[in-house]
Parts: structure tokens; sequence; C-alpha cells
């Protein structure tokens, strides 16, 4: 996954292996291709201080495979640093699971 930042270094676009995948499915040539126009603006973000599990469960929600972690002061502060990356491998190592449903 691939954080795509601004002059400022605010987080405005994530492109991932799956992009890449699929672009190389699409097209035969990359010549003027810009990040810009291949990225998914407005990646899901979680403060860097929530729980794994919690982060596991926004990615279940959002059918996404990663987040990355802001340390923002304040919510109207739109410079906000990404200081992490987490993903679902992440959270499995971990031995972190999240059910939908009860067990029995």
């Amino acid at each position: 996954m691939l954080a795509v930042t601004d002059d400022q270094g605010r987080l405005k676009g994530v492109f991932t292996d799956g992009d890449l995948r699929r672009l190389f499915q699409q097209r035969d040539r990359f010549d003027g291709l810009t990040v810009d126009e291949i990225m998914h603006p407005s990646p899901k973000t979680i403060p860097a201080e929530r729980l794994a599990t919690e982060a596991l469960k926004v990615m279940q929600a959002n059918h996404v495979n990663g987040l990355f972690g802001n340390r923002r002061r304040r919510r109207a502060d739109r410079r906000a640093k990404y200081a992490r990356f987490t993903d679902g491998a992440d959270c499995v190592k971990a031995g972190l699971t999240v059910f939908r449903r009860p067990l029995c």
C-alpha cells in the first residue's frame, strides 16, 4: 500500500498492489499516467491511539485491507501526520479476530 501525499505531507490518496495488478490487466502502456489519476482519494484512516481490534473492525466494515493511523491533535487539524499503517495480515499475525455473529 502506497500513501499518496500532497506537498505539505497530508494524506490525499492510496495506491495498492491490487490497483497495480488491475492496471496491468487493463493497459499495455503507462506513458504519461500519474499516480493522481489512479489512486483512491480519501483513504480510510483511524487515530493511531486506537486499539488494533478497533482497526480490524473498521477494515472489515469498509471492506479494505489496510488503514493509515493518524496523530491528529484536533479533529479540525488538516495537518495530521500519518504515523502507521496496518493491514489485516498484521492483525491475524497478532491473533486478533472480530466475530460478526456468535459461534454457538
